[in-house]
């Protein structure tokens, strides 16, 4: 029997389309293993997905810190130029977030000008501090 009639067998009897377990409370063709399975496949793909957009992001703003020139990706993120990041997101999204949603808004509207790539360390230097410890030492890169 074909996978797709199987699992229309399967859904007529109340049991899973991919093993004959029956459904996991709240799902209409799962039980509780395949649904587990197929949360995190969704999870792994959100996260592939979400990374492309920061690479897109960083590729388009210039790959490495604007301050200290930091390189290495985990360590970058996205600054609003003009400060009033927080501001800005809420007023987007409605609340405060930032990510693959700010990564997405960026691509959607072109890339606009005013954000810049920064390092945690700068970013939350420029942050609570107003300026840059590099920027007040003159180690710019």
């Amino acid at each position: 029997m074909g996978s797709q009639k199987y699992a229309k067998k399967n859904n007529g009897l109340g049991l899973c389309r991919n093993c004959p377990k029956p459904l996991a409370n709240g799902s209409k063709i799962y039980c509780n293993s395949h649904r587990e399975k197929d949360r995190q496949r969704g999870r792994n793909k959100e996260k592939r997905l979400g990374f492309s957009l920061k690479q897109e992001c960083f590729e388009y703003y210039g790959k490495k810190c604007s301050c200290c020139g930091e390189k290495i990706t985990d360590f970058l993120t996205i600054d609003h130029k003009n400060g009033q990041g927080n501001i800005h997101r809420k007023r987007l999204f409605k609340y405060n977030v930032g990510g693959v949603h700010m990564y997405r808004w960026l691509k959607n509207n072109n890339y606009p000008n005013g954000y810049t790539i920064l390092c945690m360390n700068c970013n939350w230097a420029k942050r609570y501090g107003g300026i840059c410890p590099h920027k007040l030492i003159g180690e710019v890169a």
